[in-house]
């Protein structure tokens, strides 16, 4: 052999074609290619002997299986497609993130086509993922109406599950499904409850199962209550539309006193317009007649909250609050740490509110620490009750 193909020899593979087959690896070990079939497969009846040759030949010659040609052989290719309409959304981010962890627990691969809320897209990925052979299919469409979606998912006979959307399907699919009603209910009740009359629905997309769920909520719950006006602003997903419907609203002849974001990307344009628009709530300022302490101080954790931050730190939120203020306040940050698994700094004197929130204490005095754990650990460490004896916050 001459060096220059000695040297070739050395070199890794570089594309399919160069890479070592099983007879290559067969020859290698001395076997037959059934006994490296049996191996590779994990077949159990096969010797400890033949199983390391087979491994030991495998290794050395750089051997990866062909992984598609054994999926088509088993007719499963141990993938599903996720189409979601719009993966810069936080939920459906978080939905992708559990359903490719619970898919690669069970030895399946998640593959992920965003549609940027266009109904064509979504049509146009479920063929993809059907060339591709997808075992089934995971669906957040962003139009439910689309008859081009309709049609491409009636002729591909694949399991799929609907992610809070509601398709008009020849076969029924599963579906994965949220409560909005019950929630838009309760905030209408508790707005109607505070005296408000006007109150205000900031929608996404009326061709999706949330918005229609949200705005016949809305409508049922004013219509209970007589003198209670509703208004619904329906348009995309997105911050823009939340800021530009809040504006027309707010700039409309009977202005709405109370405003419902049904979207978390709404919700930021929602805040954003009423802080660029009343500042005073945004700077914690005071107006008579406008909203109270605990009010501004929830609208301030909404506002925070609405930026999606990863670590929150709070100094006395409660302080100057009245008992029923404290209450409410407190609630949201429970909400906060429970439902959204924030992490949360609190910066607090009362010791009574550090047993309302705490997981976890440090205490300082005069820069020193004194003490850390559980609420427990520290009101009985003894440094920590000295100080407390001796009046000392």
């Amino acid at each position: 052999m001459s060096p220059g193909a000695a040297r070739r020899e050395e070199l890794p593979p570089t594309s399919l074609a160069d890479r070592a087959g099983m007879r290559q690896v067969a020859d290698r070990a001395g076997v037959a290619m059934s006994s490296v079939s049996r191996v590779l497969s994990g077949h159990p009846d096969v010797s400890e002997a033949m199983r390391a040759r087979v491994m030991a030949a495998v290794e050395e010659l750089g051997y990866e299986p062909n992984m598609l040609a054994q999926m088509l052989r088993r007719g499963a290719t141990q993938t599903v497609g996720f189409v979601v309409g719009d993966i810069s959304n936080p939920l459906l981010a978080q939905i992708a993130l559990g359903a490719e962890v619970a898919l690669r627990e069970s030895g399946y691969a998640m593959l992920l086509t965003n549609s940027v809320n266009d109904a064509n897209l979504d049509a146009t990925h479920i063929r993809l993922f059907q060339q591709r052979r997808v075992d089934g299919l995971l669906l957040s469409v962003a139009d439910e109406t689309s008859e081009d979606t309709i049609a491409t998912l009636g002729r591909i006979p694949k399991p799929s599950v609907l992610i809070d959307r509601d398709l008009d399907l020849d076969e029924p699919a599963s579906a994965v499904l949220s409560d909005h009603v019950q929630g838009i209910t309760q905030a209408v009740e508790h707005l109607v409850g505070l005296g408000h009359r006007r109150i205000a629905l900031v929608a996404g997309s009326p061709h999706v199962r949330p918005t229609r769920e949200r705005v016949a909520a809305i409508e049922e719950a004013a219509a209970a209550h007589r003198g209670v006006l509703c208004q619904v602003r329906s348009g995309a997903f997105t911050e823009t539309h939340g800021a530009a419907a809040t504006r027309e609203l707010l700039d409309s002849r009977r202005p709405p006193t109370a405003v419902i974001a049904g979207g978390n990307q709404i919700l930021v344009g929602v805040l954003r317009e009423l802080a660029g628009r009343y500042p005073f709530l945004a700077e914690g300022g005071q107006r008579a007649g406008d909203l109270g302490h605990g009010e501004r101080q929830i609208l301030e954790l909404a506002m925070a909250l609405a930026m999606e931050p990863r670590l929150l730190l709070l100094d006395e939120p409660c302080a100057g609050l009245s008992p029923e203020e404290t209450h409410g306040v407190i609630d949201v940050i429970r909400w906060a740490r429970q439902r959204l698994g924030l992490a949360i700094v609190i910066i607090e004197h009362d010791m009574s509110l550090v047993k309302e929130l705490a997981d976890h204490v440090l205490v300082l005095h005069q820069g020193r620490l004194l003490a850390s754990g559980s609420i427990e650990a520290v009101q009985a460490d003894p440094a920590v009750r000295a100080v407390y004896a001796g009046g000392t916050k």
